[in-house]
């Protein structure tokens, strides 16, 4: 029986071309902290380092403290303790980079539905974002830290999208079974690691990944009104 609902973020309720948004997000950071004596391209390199450090973490560390080592170990000094820049990047300049995504009230109204129901939801965004720049995402989708039971961010995650551990550590931290939880996501390769820990999943196909051209028939899918219709079935 499901009791919950685990909503990945990017292309899923916030529409966006993954790779448009990454290009333009890690510019426009290593940009803004050229400006304080930071090496353009050294940066960007390190930055990349530090979110493939994120998607391996073994869990001995939190997310945020695998980025700053992987950074710092990267560039070759301590980038990590420019964190008045970065904090500054994030307030002053990170709002530009929502110019790269869409919007769609249908997220709203998927979690005001839901809400309807009783049903609890978790935004499962795969935690590699400091909580700033998850709370900004969430608003350029029309969504807020009030919709959700929990909000994973790197400052609190030890495990990363697609590892398994991802899922099945957020649900228990919850106190859900994997089989009590369903993930709605767009990506086949991060979020249908949850179905290999006994999680459902719903794909959500308005911005659908699906890199290594997996059939996803058998899996429930469709867009926000298909999404809707599957949820009614299922709640009430």
């Amino acid at each position: 029986m499901i009791k919950v609902v685990f909503f990945d973020l990017d292309g899923t309720l916030l529409p966006m071309d993954l790779g448009v948004f990454i290009k333009a997000y890690v510019g426009s950071m290593a940009k803004h902290l050229a400006k304080d004596g930071y090496d353009f391209d050294r940066l960007i390199k390190a930055f990349m380092a530090g979110m493939t450090a994120m998607l391996e973490n073994d869990g001995t560390r939190t997310n945020e403290a695998a980025f700053w080592e992987s950074m710092d170990s990267t560039y070759g000094g301590s980038v990590s303790s420019a964190t008045e820049s970065f904090e500054r990047y994030y307030a002053e300049e990170f709002d530009k980079v929502s110019a790269t995504c869409g919007y769609t009230p249908e997220a709203k109204e998927t979690l005001e539905l839901l809400h309807s129901m009783n049903v609890p939801c978790v935004l499962a965004t795969s935690p590699v974002y400091p909580v700033i720049a998850t709370h900004k995402r969430m608003a350029w989708a029309g969504v807020s830290p009030s919709d959700f039971i929990a909000v994973t961010t790197f400052e609190d995650s030890r495990f990363a999208k697609p590892n398994p551990k991802y899922f099945s550590e957020l649900a228990s931290s919850l106190g859900y079974l994997p089989e009590e939880c369903l993930v709605v996501g767009n990506d086949t390769r991060d979020d249908l690691s949850a179905v290999t820990v006994g999680m459902k999943i719903f794909f959500l196909t308005n911005d659908l990944i699906n890199r290594d051209n997996i059939d996803i028939s058998e899996y429930p899918h469709g867009d926000f009104a298909a999404l809707k219709e599957y949820l009614i079935s299922i709640f009430k």
